[in-house]
């Protein structure tokens, strides 16, 4: 690492991926139990805490008194070019298309997140990356008239399938207001590493989503087979990545990043809702330890 970061420093994020089956209520919750800092919403949540009662300022305070903020609106997918139609994805997957720009926007509105996360999941791979760029450039400026930014999230076998695509894109919008979001789990998975973070104009990354696996990919490995979105992730730690080079590489990128914990898993899920949060920001800081030898502080 080339920079020095004090681990007590750096502020969690709990992603709504690592506990699915929570409410947004239960979702706050649960953060203040893991001892993170912030929450990321799908608009698929929001919409489910309207229908039960909650108004935008019963949520608003929810957050307020836990001192937990509301960051990322995650995922946006409707409006970009090479993206599936809702009848044409799983049933299951199908409420991630159903909620488009305006809805995106409507959330971080009532919520009160700074950021939108793009993604071109399950998008058809051979989608140009120049209409990808028009389309996040539309995004990204109508995102800076409101106050807000736009992270582009690289997942492989879509249209934005790594780092480097991203980046591309990234170049070609060239607008301060967006930025990439740094998966860890999709950049083994690319066949990315912590070289290529390193390599990155500085303040490009917008935000950073972790978790582990059990194997570490080298660059020239293809996908793995049987690949299924959106499970088989490991808690921080529990695996084989350099998880502690990349975040540091990802924090000297954007110094006072949130570090968000985004863990699908089966396993995780079965622990309930507070648990799965608790062991999620307890291997995360243990993870983070690791960023400064100075550990004597953390005792």
């Amino acid at each position: 690492m080339t920079g020095a970061h004090d681990p007590l420093a750096v502020a969690l994020e709990l992603c709504w991926g690592t506990v699915p089956d929570a409410t947004l209520p239960e979702l706050i919750d649960a953060a203040t139990v893991g001892g993170f800092a912030a929450v990321t919403v799908k608009p698929a949540l929001y919409e489910a805490a309207r229908r039960d009662g909650h108004s935008d300022a019963d949520l608003r305070s929810r957050a307020a008194d836990a001192g937990i903020l509301v960051t990322v609106v995650d995922p946006l997918i409707t409006g970009l070019p090479g993206v599936p139609a809702p009848a044409n994805v799983p049933a299951d997957m199908r409420s991630y298309f159903a909620h488009g720009e305006d809805d995106a926007h409507r959330v971080a509105d009532a919520l009160g997140a700074g950021v939108i996360n793009v993604v071109h999941f399950l998008g058809d791979a051979s989608t140009p990356l120049a209409g990808l760029a028009e389309a996040i450039a539309g995004m990204g400026a109508r995102a800076r008239a409101r106050g807000r930014r736009l992270s582009i999230e690289f997942i492989p076998r879509t249209g934005i399938h790594d780092l480097a695509a991203a980046q591309a894109i990234l170049a070609a919008v060239g607008l301060d207001d967006v930025g990439i979001m740094v998966d860890t789990w999709h950049l083994v998975r690319s066949g990315g590493g912590v070289e290529d973070l390193r390599a990155l104009p500085a303040g490009a990354i917008a935000a950073v989503q972790v978790s582990d696996r059990g194997e570490p990919r080298a660059r020239t490995t293809p996908n793995p087979a049987g690949y299924v979105p959106m499970t088989g992730r490991l808690l921080p730690g529990e695996g084989l990545l350099p998880l502690a080079e990349i975040l540091g590489a990802v924090l000297d990128n954007r110094p006072g990043l949130r570090v968000g914990v985004e863990v699908f898993s089966d396993d995780l899920r079965q622990l309930g809702t507070a648990e799965a949060a608790r062991r999620a920001g307890d291997t995360t800081r243990a993870v983070l330890a690791q960023l400064d030898h100075r550990l004597d502080r953390l005792a």
